[in-house]
């Protein structure tokens, strides 16, 4: 079952009289339990296409559906609920919420959804933090942790509404190749076990053999798809 399907889709800025075409006619599906690297410098349009994918930029022109989710025509009300739902974000800055303990940062999603943090949202946070290795970590504040145990809370957050899409922004950036692979084992394992859709924006090579495809994009156009190791 497809999960993303992105077709012919751009993202054009206007600065002063010209045009600045972020995404070019980008057509991208990722299918349930399905891991696609992103591979590109900076600049490419990697993080402008995660964006769109997630529905937190509009584009310009295409088809963004996820998960049976028609998103461009949505409004941003609709869209707000439509991302707490459907997709999970992990940023490059992980963007914890630094006075707020590793259970607290995931029961942060509850509260935003409506939720009041009661027995069942807590017993979800600690299950996740539990399989993500963190459950002697579940009372420590960010500044506590490690970058790779602070990725880890990051994901925690992202898997805890059951999202059909998690989208992944240069998740390793910050880390030592060794603690990188570590993270990115553990995103393949969850994304696996959940048979969750995931798009991991990378531009480092050395991880991108735990995806199931890499697409490179340059200037703001796909590739073809790649088989891993290519």
């Amino acid at each position: 079952m497809t999960v993303l399907d992105m077709r012919d889709v751009r993202k054009v800025y206007r600065s002063g009289d010209a045009d600045i075409v972020a995404l070019d006619h980008a057509t991208l599906t990722v299918d349930r339990g399905e891991i696609v690297a992103l591979l590109g410098p900076s600049g490419s349009g990697k993080t402008t296409l995660l964006s769109i994918a997630g529905g937190l930029l509009t584009p310009s022109e295409g088809v963004v559906q996820v998960n049976g989710h028609d998103i461009p025509g949505y409004s941003a009300k609709e869209l707000t609920d439509f991302r707490r739902h459907n997709v999970g974000f992990v940023f490059q800055s992980v963007n914890l919420v630094p006075f707020l303990t590793a259970e607290e940062n995931l029961l942060v999603v509850d509260e935003l959804g409506g939720g009041r943090g009661g027995r069942a949202a807590k017993e979800r946070a600690r299950q996740l933090l539990g399989e993500l290795g963190l459950a002697h970590r579940t009372r420590n504040l960010p500044a506590q942790l490690s970058g790779g145990e602070r990725q880890r809370v990051a994901i925690g957050r992202a898997l805890f509404n059951n999202p059909s899409l998690v989208l992944f922004d240069e998740p390793t950036s910050a880390l030592d190749t060794s603690l990188g692979e570590q993270v990115m084992e553990l995103i393949r394992s969850e994304m696996k076990s959940r048979n969750t859709a995931s798009v991991i924006v990378t531009h480092d090579t050395r991880m991108t053999h735990f995806a199931d495809r890499v697409v490179r994009i340059v200037d703001g156009r796909l590739g073809a798809a790649e088989p891993v190791g290519a």
